[in-house]
């Protein structure tokens, strides 16, 4: 029983080994820019005056600016898109974050956080299932995802 605790002990710590590595050179790909929270549900009814309840924060994990603006792009699984081309934020700093609002308001920066305005004349976040998705600057697999259903997130 102990050599088959060592033995898996051991395997353990070789597979913890290979996969630090691989996220090591991921994260020398491709910014580390994560989806942290998602708010996909406005208490009570969706109308045009709470659009602004529906918020998602992405945080730049790295230790340098990432500038968005270079193609990055937020998307849900219907295909609505909020594309960073126009934003008010050239580069989120490092340690930084920007949060994406689904209604009408005035980009602005306080401190290392920047609030944009999707300026949707509608709800975009499905509250009884849903995915955002945020697609980094090569337009490949996506640099972070969360989904939900009425009644779990993850991600």
């Amino acid at each position: 029983m102990t050599k088959l605790r060592t033995l898996a002990l051991a395997l353990a710590l070789v597979l913890a080994a290979a996969l630090g590595l691989t996220a090591s050179a991921t994260a020398e790909t491709t910014p580390d820019m994560r989806i942290t929270k998602v708010n996909y549900n406005a208490v009570g009814t969706d109308t045009m005056a709470n659009r602004n309840a529906e918020v998602v924060r992405i945080e730049n994990k790295s230790t340098d600016p990432v500038d968005l603006t270079d193609g990055w792009k937020l998307r849900d699984k219907w295909g609505h898109t909020y594309t960073f081309a126009d934003a008010a934020v050239k580069a989120v700093p490092a340690g930084g974050a920007v949060e994406v609002y689904t209604g009408a308001g005035t980009n602005a920066t306080a401190g290392n956080v920047t609030k944009l305005f999707w300026n949707l004349p509608f709800h975009v976040w499905n509250n009884s299932g849903d995915w955002a998705k945020l697609w980094d600057s090569t337009g490949g697999s996506g640099a972070d995802y969360v989904s939900w259903d009425a009644y779990l997130i993850s991600g």
